[in-house]
């Protein structure tokens, strides 16, 4: 993954975190929704094509309780998830151990 398809893998992210529209999430950025909208739509495309090879992801909860943290399993990779987590840096960081693999 390029800096620039991380970036966009990043704010495609943290737009789909937000529940807001395309359009109510750009307004705020220094991006057109027409942009981010593509983006979205190729980063999506760039994983079906490499569906074949993807991993399975576990996830694994800890309690039923919403405060408590998700464990999610890359190969040997764990990352604990709190309620605060950021989405942005999470997508960063299991777009990271994809591309170990």
């Amino acid at each position: 993954m390029t800096d620039t398809e991380a970036t966009w893998s990043a704010r495609v992210a943290e737009w789909k975190a937000s529940g807001k529209t395309v359009e109510e999430f750009a307004a705020s950025e220094s991006y057109a929704p027409s942009t981010l909208r593509w983006w979205s739509s190729r980063l999506r495309r760039r994983v079906a094509k490499k569906a074949t090879s993807v991993a399975m992801v576990r996830v694994v909860r800890t309690s039923e309780a919403r405060h408590e943290p998700v464990v999610v399993e890359i190969g040997l990779a764990r990352i604990v998830v709190g309620a605060d987590f950021d989405p942005a840096l999470l997508a960063r960081v299991v777009a990271a151990l994809s591309e170990t693999k």
